[in-house]
């Protein structure tokens, strides 16, 4: 019975396929307005080598700030601690609040140092958990921040020609993926092998930074972040302290953004006092204003400021250097406008513009004025490249070209502020290449439509799409009736198991859900276990767009600061987390919901 409502439920589905191709209607989905989030995954050396190079966990502290940076909507964060094989590492996981940023600064701070070091170990566990959890139109990159050369256990069977190799593996599944890698060479006893860290970034799209000292290291985070966001650092004040409160001006230039990263480094701790453009005291970590210290640093966030000078006050040690720099994050993105495709000729001349949108409106005239735009115009066959600058407009960067040839030519603009820029994707046009969302097809005369008994019948064909559907449904109900739901479940769990006795962690685990329909427990996602028996009790059934937890088993699950009691239920939708408490074992489970 099950087999013979499955066989015609498809035969079913081909039609309303079939059918809806005639009946479908062009539209334009909605843009997403919200910028791309980051993907960043931390690999840090933990040799016992860096106890030279960086004998106050400098580099700790630099990883630290640059948490502190990303925004608290959405930007994910993952590490990796490795010598010749990883020691700890922690998945990509969404900063969605300040407790997240804690929870991955308390992580860094675990790290220990053990003997020898091989670079390709960190960065292809690092692709690995790139590849299993970038999502397609986020900003990925990998940061790697090594001391020098490897050292590699001959016991262990491994040569310098195994490690190269693998490296190798590593810049081509990085350079394929699309993943840069920024590298960050400690030079501090002068025996860095840069060739190798260059190789690794160049081929990758990356940049590298390298340092005698481990002090610049929040400086090289900065310049990364800001690289990488395509936003500048702006020096706001660099003095010796005088053991007194010291004012400084942090400039908001416009209404466009979205968070302002204050930080503040110095040897020792400082104190930090906020005021408003119009001379209000703010209170810090209160409203839209966000603190966060370390050792190394203090780092002021405001959240959507208002635009204007404010002031900022900081008293340090006597004689401490306190060096204070702004870096923005903006939602601003810039496109090229519609061009005609079609093949151009000597002398033919096209309007290029471009356009800024703040999270997916318009921006004010006097931003477009602020800014320096330039249109970059290559000759794809003579490889000849020139520029022109551009017009800016109420509404529009604006400029003409006139074509000196028939050659293809490939555009891109670039828009340039004091404390941001941003660059469209290049197209091409007289050639293969072009972009389409960005180019226009030439307009083609209408043939016309002639209506007559020839014509089709949409509204018989709409009829039948509509009695197809209701058959459908039917169909999907009475085979759950037969056998429950069988649709696949949806997403994945990003799975870390601590042992309580070490604290150590295990690799990162990422149970894909689709394989499951409608009903299932954690036992099986986990792939049977031995040590998870007892999970067996902890079922996971399909509730619209997530899933239902239900805790039947001796297990403590934590959600949200609450508890799962025993029978207890809990929705669990895309970016949630729980934590199971095993009892049977010595055992906790970290979980997120992830696509």
């Amino acid at each position: 019975m099950v087999h013979s409502c499955k066989k015609y439920f498809r035969i079913v589905l081909c039609w309303v396929f079939f059918l809806s191709i005639f009946s479908s209607v062009p539209f334009a989905a909605k843009a997403d307005s919200k910028r791309p989030d980051v993907e960043a995954l931390l690999v840090l050396d933990a040799s016992i080598s860096m106890n030279d190079s960086d004998p106050k966990k400098l580099g700790n502290e630099a990883m630290k700030m640059f948490v502190d940076m990303l925004s608290v909507d959405g930007d994910k964060l993952g590490a990796v601690a490795y010598t010749d094989k990883v020691i700890r590492e922690k998945a990509l996981l969404a900063v969605k609040d300040e407790q997240d940023k804690k929870d991955l600064k308390d992580f860094i701070d675990t790290l220990e140092r053990g003997p020898y070091t091989d670079i390709s170990v960190g960065l292809n566990e690092a692709i690995k958990i790139l590849e299993s959890s970038h999502t397609e139109g986020n900003i990925p990159l990998i940061i790697l921040l090594a001391d020098g050369n490897n050292s590699l256990n001959i016991n262990a069977g491994r040569t310098e020609a195994k490690a190269k190799a693998d490296l190798e593996k590593g810049i081509a599944a990085a350079k394929e993926k699309g993943f840069p890698v920024y590298t960050i060479g400690l030079n501090a006893d002068g025996t860095l092998n840069k060739d190798v860290m260059v190789n690794l970034s160049n081929q990758t799209q990356g940049k590298f930074f390298t340092t005698n000292s481990s002090e610049d290291l929040p400086k090289i985070f900065s310049e990364i972040f800001a690289d990488h966001g395509q936003v500048n650092v702006l020096p706001v004040g660099s003095f010796k302290s005088n053991g007194d409160f010291q004012e400084v001006k942090v400039n908001i230039p416009n209404d466009n953004v979205v968070e302002a990263n204050i930080s503040i480094t110095s040897p020792n701790a400082v104190d930090v006092e906020l005021m408003k453009p119009n001379g209000e005291k703010v209170a810090l970590s209160s409203g839209n204003v966000v603190y966060s210290k370390s050792r190394a640093y203090s780092m002021v966030k405001l959240l959507s400021p208002e635009k204007g000078d404010w002031k900022l006050r900081v008293k340090g040690k006597k004689n401490d250097q306190v060096d204070i720099n702004l870096i923005f994050n903006y939602d601003l993105s810039l496109t090229l406008g519609q061009l005609e495709n079609k093949p151009y000729k000597q002398g033919d001349t096209i309007k290029v513009q471009a356009f800024l949108k703040n999270a997916g409106e318009d921006v004010s005239p006097e931003l477009y004025k602020s800014m320096k735009s330039t249109l970059l115009i290559t000759d794809l066959k003579t490889n000849q490249s020139s520029t022109i600058d551009m017009i800016p407009g109420d509404s529009s960067f604006d400029a003409a070209f006139t074509f000196q040839n028939e050659n293809p030519h490939s555009f891109q603009v670039k828009a340039e502020g004091e404390s941001f820029y941003r660059e469209t994707e290049p197209i091409t046009l007289n050639g293969d290449g072009a972009k389409e969302a960005a180019v226009l097809p030439a307009p083609k005369k209408k043939a016309a439509v002639k209506e007559d008994e020839s014509s089709f019948p949409w509204l018989m064909a709409a009829a039948g799409v509509i009695g197809v559907i209701v058959l459908a449904a039917l169909i999907i109900f009475l085979l759950r009736k037969i056998k429950g739901d069988t649709t696949p479940m949806m997403g994945q769990f990003s799975i870390e198991v601590r042992d309580n006795d070490t604290y150590d962690y295990e690799s990162p685990q990422y149970r894909q859900l689709d394989r499951f329909s409608g009903k299932t427990n954690f036992f099986d996602v986990m792939g049977r276990r031995n040590d998870f028996q007892e999970t067996r009790d902890i079922e996971i059934v399909r509730n619209g767009q997530g899933l239902m937890l239900i805790n039947k088993s001796k297990s403590t699950i934590e959600k949200d600061g609450g508890l799962i009691d025993v029978n207890g239920k809990e929705p669990i939708y895309i970016g949630d987390r729980f934590t199971i408490n095993l009892t049977e074992v010595s055992k906790t489970v970290e979980v997120e919901y992830t696509y």
